[in-house]
């Protein structure tokens, strides 16, 4: 590329007008995290049966910027509550994982690179969605909302 000055100011010229499409207390991750390209999310059925601690589900999967985008400011108290989740465990075309405790899961939808978070909070279930997604629900994460 001849000229990496003049596209990276297009580029920040054209996020700037983009304003409705930036969460605003978005928590980004590191830099050298962010440069990296999108993986291939079909490896992830490779993370079945092990945790998130143990798999490094959250801290270097194919997911893993996509997740903390996703979360935002809420990233780091969402990953303590799921951290000792379930083993990653596929349903359909899904893979779920669920807190020990049951105050968070997880949906991750592979076709579509697409997730699913909740968070039990004392008001409620707080849920994130990948942005025009359509993430199947399994029945396990039904009930646990509706419980």
């Amino acid at each position: 590329m001849k000229q990496p000055t003049l596209v990276l100011a297009l580029l920040l010229t054209a996020a700037c007008n983009r304003n409705d499409r930036i969460a605003q207390n978005a928590a980004t991750p590191p830099l050298n995290v962010t440069s990296e390209t999108p993986g291939d999310w079909s490896e992830l059925r490779l993370l079945t049966g092990r945790t998130p601690a143990d798999s490094g589900l959250f801290q270097d999967s194919p997911i893993t910027v996509d997740l903390n985008a996703l979360l935002g400011a809420e990233a780091t108290t969402y990953r303590r509550a799921i951290e000792g989740g379930s083993m990653l465990a596929p349903v359909g075309p899904v893979l779920i994982t669920v807190a020990a405790d049951r105050s968070a899961y997880l949906v991750i939808f592979p076709d579509d690179h697409a997730l699913e978070a909740g968070l039990k909070t004392p008001r409620g279930w707080r849920r994130w969605n990948t942005p025009g997604s359509n993430v199947p629900r399994p029945a396990a994460i039904a009930q646990l909302l509706a419980s």
